[in-house]
């Protein structure tokens, strides 16, 4: 999933748990993914257990415009 891959590279891409996880609730509702709000609890809950994170807040304007990755 998206979202590991994110966590995996995390010190690569330079960018925040926050903004990983805001990325990750931005792809499950412009899919109108149902279970959104307990998937993306779930990742704000026990995501935090898994990498040390460095990054706070790297300050930018994330804008996902297309998800040319999942059109069917």
């Amino acid at each position: 999933m998206f979202q590991d891959v994110l966590y995996q590279f995390k010190s690569q891409i330079c960018i925040s748990r926050k903004e990983s996880d805001l990325i990750f609730k931005i792809i499950l509702r412009k899919h109108k993914f149902r279970l959104t709000t307990i998937y993306f609890s779930a990742v704000r809950l026990f995501g935090g257990f898994f990498g040390k994170w460095k990054t706070k807040n790297t300050a930018s304007i994330i804008v996902v415009s297309e998800l040319s990755w999942l059109k069917s």
